[in-house]
C-alpha cells in the first residue's frame, strides 16, 4: 500500500514544485517512487525473516550472465523496431559525462529497488508458501501489476512485463540469489535508457543518453509511449 500511494501520488506532488535543473527533477521523481518500494523491500525482508539482497552461488559468474543476457534482450529489442523501420534520430543526446554517470547511479537505485522488493522478498517468501513455479508467476504478476499504477497500459505491454518478470525471476530461483535479476534487469534498463535514450518515448530523459533515439510508428515495435515495453 505504501509502494502504491508512492507511485501514485508522489509524480502529482512534485508536479508543483520548480526544480533548478531536469537532473534534480528527475532524481526527485525516482526518489519519491523508489525509495519508499526499497524502505518496503528491506521491511518486509526483515518482518519475514528472509535476505534482502542474497547473494546466492557463484555470483560474479551470474552477475555476468545477467549483464549479458539484458543487453542482449535489449539489443534484439532494438533491432526488430529497425527491421520495423520505427527507428529514428531524436533531438537530444549527451549532456556530459556527469550526467551520463548520474543516469546510470538512478538507474541503479531503480533497479535495486524493484529487485530487493520483488525478487529479494516476494519471491522467495511466495515460492517458501506455494512452490517454485507458483511463486515464480505470482511475483512476476506482481511485478507487472505495480508498473500499471499511476497509467494503464497495453495488453502488449502488461504481457511483456510479466515475461520480464518471469525471467528475472528464474535467474532468482536458478542463482538462489538477486545478484543475475538485479544485472539483467540494470542492462536492459541502463542500455535503453542511457545508452539510446529510448525513454522517454519520444525525447530523452533528464540525464541524456550516449545517442539519442525515438520509436515512431506501430506500438507493436514500441512506436507508443510505452517504448520497448
Amino acid at each position: 500500500a505504501i509502494c502504491a500511494a508512492a507511485v501514485w501520488y508522489g509524480p502529482s506532488a512534485l508536479a508543483s514544485i520548480k526544480f533548478a535543473s531536469p537532473w534534480s527533477e528527475v532524481s526527485a521523481f525516482y526518489g519519491v517512487i523508489f525509495g519508499p518500494m526499497l524502505l518496503c523491500g528491506l521491511t518486509a525482508s526483515w518482518l519475514s525473516k528472509l535476505s534482502p539482497f542474497p547473494l546466492g552461488r557463484s555470483p560474479a559468474l551470474w552477475g555476468l550472465v545477467g549483464l549479458v543476457a539484458g543487453a542482449t534482450g535489449l539489443a534484439l529489442s532494438f533491432l526488430d523496431a529497425r527491421l520495423a523501420n520505427i527507428v529514428v534520430d531524436g533531438r537530444g543526446g549527451n549532456l556530459g559525462s556527469m550526467a551520463l554517470l548520474g543516469g546510470v547511479g538512478i538507474t541503479l537505485f531503480q533497479c535495486l529497488s524493484e529487485e530487493v522488493l520483488f525478487r529479494g522478498w516476494a519471491q522467495s517468501f511466495l515460492v517458501k508458501q506455494v512452490g517454485a513455479l507458483a511463486g515464480i508467476l505470482l511475483a512476476s504478476l506482481l511485478f507487472m501489476g505495480f508498473h500499471l499504477i499511476g497509467a494503464p497500459l497495453s495488453p502488449l505491454a502488461m504481457l511483456n512485463l510479466f515475461l520480464g518478470g518471469i525471467l528475472f525471476g528464474l535467474f532468482a530461483w536458478r542463482s538462489g540469489g538477486i545478484i543475475a535479476p538485479f544485472a539483467a534487469h540494470f542492462a536492459w534498463n541502463v542500455t535503453e535508457d542511457v545508452g539510446l535514450g529510448l525513454v522517454p518515448n519520444p525525447g530523452v530523459g533528464g540525464f541524456g543518453a550516449i545517442i539519442d533515439y525515438d520509436l515512431v510508428g506501430r506500438s507493436l515495435w514500441g512506436g507508443s509511449a510505452e517504448g520497448l515495453n
